[in-house]
């Protein structure tokens, strides 16, 4: 991350999400490497939950809340503020 981590959860399957300050997710594999990388938003993340069976990532933050699946980056669902 460029910015400081402000959430983090896990994904199942040893692997970790986590959200910075700047509003950029990233997922991490069970050995360390780096996962798939996106953008959730210009705002600031405040909050980040896995889902406990899909590979599906919440993001809430001043852009309000967003849902992505962490194996593609793709944005599943989105609630403005």
């Amino acid at each position: 991350h460029a910015d400081w981590v402000a959430a983090a959860a896990y994904l199942g399957g040893g692997r970790l999400a986590t959200a910075d300050l700047g509003g950029h997710v990233r997922t991490w594999e069970p050995n360390g490497n780096a996962g798939r990388a996106w953008s959730a938003g210009a705002g600031r993340v405040t909050d980040l939950s896995a889902h406990p069976t899909r590979p599906w990532v919440a993001v809430a933050g001043r852009d309000g809340v967003g849902v992505w699946d962490a194996d593609t980056g793709e944005r599943v669902f989105e609630k403005a503020r």
